[in-house]
């Protein structure tokens, strides 16, 4: 070979890796000029940048378990849901398959303050919320993906007492209604159930007909002869400023004052302040946020509770 073909055949090489390095660039400047995410959906939930989609189903459903999808907080989600044909999203749909995702969106530098702690604690438990209430279902599929499937695992190890309890018990009313009084965290338990009630009956008058309330409603009146008899007293009553008395199996008795207001950007939502009243549960409030005696419970739990009871952990050195 001369070294004019072998000069030549450099250059060509080199032109056509520069191209590749191009073509490659522009990609991933601009994104790959594909259809993706077309399987169609609707937004029924935002916060900041975050949305929450609804496929639409394209057959009847066929399974009555919602699934939530938690895609990663840096990838783009229409990973799921590539193209016609290859989207585990579309597949899920022609299966008959309640569709919902979570889609954190593209953060920007006034997002730097988000810690995993407002998207675990703070985003997937209001989307979870919106999903059984769009869904009419009580319980729900929870399928992350990437960094997704750490923010599942994260939630479901913090609230276990939802992740873990049966479908129909997930709710504060039912457990106070159901839970002997020997293991309830209030003083006044009866006065407090039967505020709670009345509270129920006067946001009932705005969702009447609706399956998921009069379901809910059913549920209580079967398993709760207190609530059953309270219910039908008609007895209404709004939320307000209180006492509300607590108790601790270390820290015993534990006094706050209950002032709850409104959420006008989420209408029936309401943000509840407790207010300790005196020095001793402002100190014993204070230890519990820093999760102090995470694990303390009444000596009556282990016995109302077999199924839950801990194995001892032994360690052999």
């Amino acid at each position: 070979m001369t070294k004019e073909h072998s000069t030549g055949f450099g250059i060509e090489n080199t032109l056509d890796t520069l191209k590749k390095y191009e073509t490659g660039m522009r990609i991933l400047l601009s994104g790959a000029q594909a259809d993706t995410g077309q399987t169609p959906k609707e937004v029924i939930w935002t916060k900041n940048k975050a949305k929450l989609y609804r496929y639409e189903p394209t057959i009847e459903k066929r399974f009555p378990v919602p699934i939530l999808l938690i895609y990663a907080l840096i990838n783009r989600p229409y990973v799921l849901d590539l193209m016609r044909g290859n989207s585990l999203i579309e597949y899920l749909v022609h299966q008959g398959f309640d569709v919902y995702m979570l889609d954190w969106g593209i953060p920007g530098d006034e997002d730097k303050n988000l810690t995993f702690e407002n998207y675990v604690l703070d985003y997937i438990p209001r989307a979870v919320k919106r999903v059984l209430k769009t869904s009419h279902a009580e319980e729900y599929t929870l399928l992350g993906y990437c960094m997704g499937g750490t923010m599942c695992a994260m939630y479901a190890a913090l609230f276990p007492g939802i992740t873990e309890a049966p479908p129909g018990e997930r709710n504060t009313l039912l457990v106070n209604l159901t839970a002997p009084p020997c293991c309830s965290p209030l003083q006044d338990h009866e006065r407090h159930c039967l505020a709670l009630v009345g509270q129920l009956r006067a946001a009932y008058g705005r969702h009447v007909g609706d399956p998921a309330w009069t379901h809910f409603i059913r549920r209580l009146e079967a398993v709760s002869p207190a609530f059953a008899e309270a219910w039908a007293s008609h007895d209404v009553a709004q939320p307000t400023k209180h006492t509300k008395r607590f108790r601790h199996p270390t820290f015993g008795h534990v006094t706050t004052t209950s002032t709850s207001f409104a959420v006008n950007a989420v209408p029936g939502a309401r943000l509840v302040v407790y207010t300790p009243d005196d020095e001793p549960s402002e100190k014993a409030l204070a230890r519990l946020a820093a999760g102090a005696e995470r694990d303390a419970r009444f000596p009556c739990w282990n016995s109302h509770h077999p199924e839950r009871m801990r194995p001892a952990v032994v360690s052999i050195a």
